[in-house]
């Protein structure tokens, strides 16, 4: 037997500040590493060094009190590519390498610093990690509360005898199977001996309205959907326990793709009931269930065509049941197998969205999206120009009159809106060269609103907001830059929804890279920005970072919302949150109150992130930053532990939307505080 050693004990994770891309941009060939170390055992640990050729570098350790140890260091390189270990050190003289790095050098005066993790093959991560991934998520529900009988749809587009075999064997495995109904569109029935089972019902070339009248005359249950070869996971039924499903009309989980071999790829996590998500793309997908009383009330299917019927139950299904009657499951529970079905062209799936789009709003309008297939987006209208609700565009500033003036040259020379008002909330600007620029703009019909006194940038936007005449209101950081002339066309367009609270944009980095696509929270200290530092045309294509969609929060770096929403959850909390996480806190009161956030990807502007206030890095921001993380865990525990608009499926760690794995659940677990600088 192998003889243990006394590192094998310690559980170690090392995480940079950057997600992956890891992207350090620096000077003269001098690269720099910052990231915390997360163990068990501390006292273990003597030193951790970075390893370049025969080079050692040692990198400072340091304790704090959150859990963690900085890991800090720089060293300078050579032109090319070198390669960088990471490896720490024990008291026994025993070493671990804990991860790897290449360094490129882009140029003459910078470098890229991206680990060099090799993608976890998916297949592996389901034999090694999904199970127990899977059972941590459920580990607390202790409660088992009863199965509703399941009665199980199976379309059958082809002779795939086999395919069809596996759908059932997986089926027959479950307690609480009521009903097999066989849509037999090939006239594959006649080809079985038997069906041998009193539970196995066959339409054969069976019509919507004979699928209709078959499914509208179960009396109780679910019914549930499945493709021939669609294959249920053996844990389903363990999962359906631990759920209250008595105040739920459809219930959807993750899934996956899976081939004849029995190979499984491509896995689809997806968050709680998104609306704007499910007008944008079918994202739930053609594995759900459904309760026989609301398939009744929606009187069953339309004529659609295959795997569209279930979009357009989906869709309406939406538009009369509250938030909390759409469950998502978490867990890949499905395996759906591939088959093509030609039946079904562009024309179909666009009549489904327009039907339905133009069914809640006559002057709305779907088109195809112009990147992804099977995507689309919907043009909501504006009332007329002289119609226009007025928005006030609040920017607060302290100088930073070089910054400030493209953002507010760029609003002003090309954002298209109709009617709206700029206020510049002027936190004691003393630069000669600053109050020159407000006079300047002054005359172009800006105001200028003092507020004087210590920086606290939810009372400065608190007072904006009282001083704003438009009956919306747009917040707006002073290093935004206006690219697009059409942004609040595109914005105003949602808000003016009455389901819509708050609509947040498309931001980019001034380099192209992604900077904001809504919020997860739960993700660093309190909340990070989805897939931050995406490269434009990167190998990752995020689905919901070019779709509109919902998101529990938004950055208030552009935030648009009606005056009234912002009044009635009471505004920005300047006592408690005087400068961050106050537009985590607003969104989340705004989504308890009933209202959904919109992400839009069709405003884009550039943000050239905190060019004026500056990093959190004196001993007094450094203690405010940690009190404003311990109010919002206090207040918002539980949401952030389970954002509505993500997925315990996925990693807590990192803003890529990536598996999780169960170190990474054990560490979140023991782990109350992450640093995200």
């Amino acid at each position: 037997m192998a003889k243990s050693s006394a590192s094998d004990s310690l559980d170690i994770e090392l995480l940079f500040y950057k997600p992956t891309p890891k992207r350090y941009t620096l000077n003269r060939g001098n690269v720099e590493i910052k990231g915390c170390l997360y163990t068990n055992s501390p006292d273990e640990i003597v030193a951790v060094e970075a390893r370049l050729g025969k080079r050692a570098i040692p990198l400072q350790l340091t304790a704090t009190a959150l859990g963690y140890c900085r890991v800090e260091g720089s060293f300078s390189t050579k032109p090319g590519i070198k390669h960088v270990k990471i490896h720490v050190k024990f008291k026994s003289g025993e070493t671990r390498q804990l991860t790897s790095l290449w360094v490129f050098q882009l140029s003459r005066k910078a470098h890229t610093l991206i680990e060099n993790k090799p993608e976890t093959d998916y297949q592996d991560w389901v034999d090694r990690m999904e199970q127990s991934v899977m059972e941590t998520i459920f580990e607390k529900k202790t409660q088992l509360y009863p199965l509703p009988e399941l009665n199980w749809v199976i379309q059958v587009n082809n002779k795939n005898l086999d395919a069809l075999q596996c759908t059932l064997d997986s089926l027959f495995k479950l307690n609480s199977l009521s009903r097999i109904i066989l849509l037999d569109s090939v006239g594959l029935f006649d080809e079985r001996s038997a069906l041998g089972d009193t539970r196995l019902i066959c339409l054969k070339n069976p019509s919507v309205s004979s699928i209709n009248t078959q499914l509208l005359g179960i009396k109780k249950g679910l019914i549930c959907f499945l493709n021939q070869g669609d294959v249920v996971s053996d844990s389903l039924e363990r999962a359906l326990e631990k759920i209250d499903l008595t105040q739920s009309s459809l219930i959807y989980t993750d899934h996956d793709s899976v081939d004849v071999q029995g190979n499984r790829s491509d896995p689809e996590v997806k968050p709680a009931w998104n609306p704007d998500f499910l007008r944008s793309t079918p994202y739930i997908g053609r594995n759900y269930f459904i309760t026989v009383e609301q398939f009744t009330a929606l009187e069953g299917f339309k004529n659609y065509p295959s795997d569209l019927k279930h979009w357009d139950l989906q869709l309406r299904l939406s538009s009369s049941v509250k938030r909390n009657a759409i469950l998502r499951l978490p867990g890949i529970y499905f395996h759906q197998y591939y088959s093509f079905d030609s039946s079904v062209q562009p024309k179909d799936v666009l009549a489904v969205i327009t039907d339905f789009v133009k069914s809640e709003n006559p002057d709305a309008r779907a088109v195809h999206h112009e990147k992804l297939s099977g995507s689309f987006r919907i043009q909501y209208p504006l009332p007329e120009s002289e119609d226009c609700p007025k928005v006030s565009l609040i920017i607060p500033t302290r100088d930073g009159v070089e910054v400030l003036k493209v953002c507010v040259d760029t609003i002003l020379e090309k954002t298209n809106y109709p009617n709206y008002e700029v206020i510049i909330l002027d936190n004691d600007s003393k630069e000669s060269e600053t109050v020159e620029y407000f006079d300047q703009i002054t005359q172009k019909g800006c105001r200028i609103i003092p507020c004087p006194g210590k920086f606290n940038y939810a009372a400065i936007n608190n007072r904006g907001v009282e001083n704003a005449e438009g009956s919306y209101i747009c917040l707006l950081n002073s290093d935004l830059e206006v690219i697009d002339g059409d942004w609040l066309n595109e914005m105003m367009a949602h808000a003016v929804r009455p389901s819509v609270g708050a609509v947040g944009a498309h931001l980019l980095y001034p380099d192209d890279r992604l900077q904001h696509a809504g919020v997860i929270l739960g993700v660093g200290h309190v909340a990070a920005h989805a897939y931050r530092f995406l490269e434009p045309e990167g190998a990752v294509d995020p689905k919901r970072a070019k779709l509109v969609n919902n998101y529990t929060a938004l950055t208030a770096a552009c935030l648009l919302m009606r005056k009234a929403i912002f009044e009635e959850v009471g505004g920005f909390d300047a006592e408690n949150l005087a400068i961050t996480y106050n537009d985590v806190d607003l969104c989340i009161k705004i989504y308890e109150s009933g209202y959904y956030n919109v992400y839009t990807p069709h405003a884009t502007l550039y943000h050239h992130e905190s060019a004026t206030r500056g990093p959190e890095d004196t001993p007094e921001k450094k203690q405010r930053y940690l009190k404003e993380v311990e109010y919002m865990w206090k207040r918002w525990e539980n949401i952030l532990l389970d954002d509505p608009a993500y997925n315990p499926m996925l990693t807590r760690f990192k803003e890529d939307f990536t598996l999780t794995t169960p170190h990474e659940q054990k560490l979140y677990r023991n782990i109350p505080i992450f640093p995200n600088e």
